[in-house]
C-alpha cells in the first residue's frame, strides 16, 4: 500500500521544478489582478457623437424618426436659430425644426393643420399636445395671425365681450369652425359631432352629445350652456315609405329591427301613430321614446 501511494505522489527533481514554476506563475497572476484594482482606468466615452444612430443601429427607431434625424443633419440644425415672425398656418417643417421644436412636435403641428385644424389665435397652438409650455412661451411673441391682428385692432371690445360671454351655437347648423370655438372641442371631436349629427339626421336634445365617441362628461358640462337646438331642423324618417337600406343607416335602428319593421308594414299596412310602432313588439319603451322624434307617419 505504501509503495502504491509513493508511485502516485512521489515526484522526481524535474517534476518538482516544473510544479514550483507553475505555482510562481499563478501567484504572480493573482498579485497582478489584485494590484490592477488600485490603478485608475480610462473608460471610452459613449457619446452619441461617436455613435450616430441609424435605422439598423437601433431597432426601436422608426423610419420616420430616422428621416427626421436625417433632415435635421442635412439642414445643419443643431441648436434653435434666431426667431423671426411666422404664421403657424403656413410655416414649413424645416422652419419649425430650425426654431428648435422636436421632430415629433413639428410633425404633430403639420398633421393637425392638414386635418383641418387651423390656428385662429395664438392660444390655439396649445392644442398641440406635444408642444412644451416653455417652447410656446418662447415662440408666442413671434406668432403672427393676420386675421387675429385685424380683429384685435378693429373689434377689440367686441372680441373681449365674445370671449367672456360666448354666443349660443345652434347645434344642428354649426360648422366645424364654430364647434372648435367651444371650450374642450378640437378638430377631432368637431368632426365626430358633425358625422354623428349626419347619421342621426340632427339632434333634438343636448343629451345626445354624450353618445359621441370621445366626448367626456366634463367636456359636455363645459359646452352645454353654449348650445341651442332647433328640433325643426331634424331630417325625419318617413316610416311608411323608407326602404330597408334607409332604415339601416340610422344609429337608433339596429339591423334586426329593420326586417321586423318592413315585414310588419307589408302585413298590416301603414303606421299611423306611435302606438302602431309599439304594437310591433320590436321596441322597448325607452328605445321607442328615443326614436319617435325622428319618425314621420305621413304617407308620401
Amino acid at each position: 500500500m505504501r509503495d502504491l501511494f509513493y508511485s502516485y505522489f512521489n515526484f522526481n527533481r524535474k517534476e518538482r521544478n516544473g510544479a514550483l514554476v507553475l505555482v510562481v506563475i499563478v501567484v504572480l497572476l493573482m498579485a497582478t489582478n489584485f494590484l490592477l484594482h488600485f490603478y485608475p482606468q480610462n473608460k471610452p466615452s459613449l457619446s452619441l457623437q461617436h455613435y450616430p444612430l441609424s435605422a439598423t443601429a437601433h431597432p426601436h427607431y422608426t423610419k420616420k424618426q430616422v428621416a427626421y434625424s436625417t433632415l435635421r443633419s442635412k439642414t445643419g440644425i443643431t441648436t434653435p436659430e434666431k426667431l423671426y415672425p411666422f404664421n403657424p398656418n403656413t410655416i414649413g417643417l424645416e422652419e419649425l425644426l430650425r426654431f428648435g421644436l422636436s421632430p415629433k412636435t413639428a410633425h404633430t403641428l403639420i398633421h393637425f393643420r392638414k386635418a383641418g385644424g387651423g390656428f385662429r389665435k395664438k392660444e390655439d397652438l396649445k392644442k398641440i399636445y406635444s408642444l412644451p409650455l416653455q417652447d410656446y412661451l418662447r415662440l408666442e411673441p413671434y406668432i403672427q395671425l393676420p386675421e387675429e391682428k385685424l380683429t384685435h385692432t378693429i373689434h377689440t371690445t367686441e372680441t373681449k365681450s365674445r370671449t367672456s360671454f360666448p354666443k349660443n351655437i345652434e347645434l344642428n347648423e354649426a360648422d366645424s369652425a364654430a364647434l372648435i370655438d367651444l371650450k374642450g372641442i378640437g378638430p377631432v371631436l368637431s368632426r365626430r359631432i358633425m358625422a354623428y349629427r349626419k347619421k342621426l339626421g340632427g339632434f333634438y336634445s343636448k343629451e345626445q352629445l354624450k353618445e359621441v365617441y370621445g366626448l367626456s362628461d366634463s367636456t359636455f358640462q363645459l359646452i352645454t350652456g353654449q348650445l341651442t337646438i332647433n328640433p325643426e331642423l331634424i331630417a325625419l324618417i318617413h316610416i311608411n315609405t323608407i326602404t330597408a337600406e334607409g332604415l339601416k343607416k340610422h344609429p337608433y335602428i339596429r339591423y334586426y329591427l329593420v326586417k321586423g319593421i318592413i315585414n310588419y308594414r307589408q302585413k298590416h299596412g301603414a303606421f299611423n301613430t306611435a302606438e302602431d310602432l309599439e304594437k310591433t313588439g320590436l321596441f322597448t319603451k325607452a328605445e321607442l321614446q328615443k326614436l319617435l322624434p325622428y319618425i314621420s307617419f305621413s304617407v308620401e
